[in-house]
């Protein structure tokens, strides 16, 4: 009986240190878990601060459900306003006062264009988990490395979201209804309109080159 009984003991510690071992495994953060917490997510709200605070950057960025990049907006303090409804691309470059409308078949602007493919890529050999519960601007985080890209993302512990890659600090705020309509060029902008069936004009040197 007493043999009995210590084998019993034994047994169930063995199985009691297994399910402690499951547990943990179940529980540790891959990028997989990230890839998989995308699935449901359609906006992207992205940013980018100086280093005194203002606004450098801003993206917001619609997901079609295979992952890819919908309609897009990005306004790049001084330099870039680019809106892209879908159907017509706006480029307003502040610097040389000119807007500028293509159509889809022109190359588009982007932040990232397809994030599935993007967690996917990082979830192979290209990154490693430098740190689980690590910090972000005071928030808890897993710090993760790309080595592809020699930049560190920031993963929320609880959603598996990304909170920040790089510079970049990631929102997923409904956007405003109107924030991928396409604005009305400034007054005393230039406008060429490069879309399909619009009418030749003749170019500046700097847009040429």
């Amino acid at each position: 009986t007493t043999k009995f009984a210590a084998a019993a003991i034994i047994l169930l510690a063995v199985f009691l240190s297994l399910t402690v071992f499951d547990q943990s495994v179940a529980g540790a953060y891959t990028l997989e878990q990230t890839l998989k917490a995308f699935q449901n997510i359609r906006y992207l709200h992205v940013v980018r601060y100086d280093p005194s605070g203002s606004i450098e950057d801003e993206r917001w960025i619609e997901i079609n459900p295979d992952g890819s990049q919908g309609r897009y907006r990005q306004d790049t303090a001084g330099k870039l306003l680019v809106v892209d409804n879908g159907q017509t691309r706006f480029v307003f470059v502040r610097e040389k006062n000119t807007v500028l409308l293509y159509g889809m078949d022109s190359e588009g602007y982007t932040w990232i264009y397809n994030v599935h493919d993007f967690f996917r890529d990082m979830a192979g050999d290209n990154s490693v988990v430098i740190e689980e519960n690590a910090d972000f601007n005071g928030k808890p985080a897993h710090r993760v490395r790309w080595h592809k890209l020699n930049v560190e993302c920031y993963i929320d512990p609880a959603t598996r979201l990304p909170i920040a890659i790089g510079r970049d600090e990631i929102l997923y705020d409904t956007p405003p209804a109107d924030i991928f309509s396409i604005p009305d060029p400034p007054a005393t902008a230039s406008v060429y309109d490069k879309r399909p069936g619009a009418e030749p004009s003749e170019e500046p040197a700097w847009l040429k080159d």
